[in-house]
């Protein structure tokens, strides 16, 4: 399945561009990433910049939950995050309201994350 991946500092480019707008913003704006990728899309991506085969792993639905928490998520924050994957997963997600493409692909945003962390 491929998505839409958004670069955290697209985001927020995007939310201060709307704060510091003088007119009211669109009532709902949907910001969605500069291309789509899958889950071994992303670990080619890294496989490549990190010079070493990086393999995809699918957690399993009934582990969802318990996983996110494991990462740092909250109880509710791992439900919901495991509630907007199933409806994902399902089809019953579209854009709505003004759609905005961010401008940073996932090999810009590799290298900016990864140099700056000196693993690469």
């Amino acid at each position: 399945m491929k998505l839409y991946m958004q670069a955290p500092a697209d985001v927020a480019a995007f939310i201060a561009d709307i704060l510091a707008q003088k007119t009211a913003p669109p009532p709902l704006t949907e910001i969605v990433g500069h291309d789509t990728y899958t889950a071994a899309d992303m670990a080619a991506g890294f496989g490549r910049k990190l010079g070493r085969t990086v393999t995809a792993v699918q957690t399993p639905r009934d582990q969802w939950k318990t996983t996110l928490e494991q990462v740092g998520f909250s109880p509710p924050g791992a439900r919901n995050l495991a509630l907007m994957t199933e409806a994902t997963i399902h089809g019953k997600t579209r854009a709505e309201g003004d759609v905005q493409s961010t401008e940073t692909t996932f090999a810009e945003y590799l290298k900016q994350v990864l140099d700056r962390s000196g693993d690469s």
